[in-house]
């Protein structure tokens, strides 16, 4: 059985726990606010540059380059297996 002054050594800790939770929490939250400002204000410029690189390719359609081209992506299949205890 645990003494009064253990019993409240182990409150304090999980409080000061709670506070260093809480503080991460809102430091990650404002990061990703942060990152989703700056997502947003790159979003024009970007469909800007789509569009207009769009209409030059519509001139020329002779264009050979990779990034210019349709991909077409493999699937690629890997059996996962698992032995069980008996």
């Amino acid at each position: 059985m645990a003494n009064a002054r253990e019993i409240k050594s182990r409150i304090s800790s999980v409080q000061d726990t709670m506070k260093i939770t809480n503080a991460m929490y809102m430091i990650s939250s404002s990061k990703m606010k942060k990152a989703k400002k700056i997502l947003s204000d790159t979003e024009p410029y970007f469909y800007n540059m789509q569009s207009a690189i769009a209409r030059i390719l519509r001139h020329i359609p002779d264009i050979q380059h990779p990034f210019f081209s349709v991909r077409h992506l493999r699937v690629w299949q890997v059996p996962i297996t698992t032995i069980l205890p008996r």
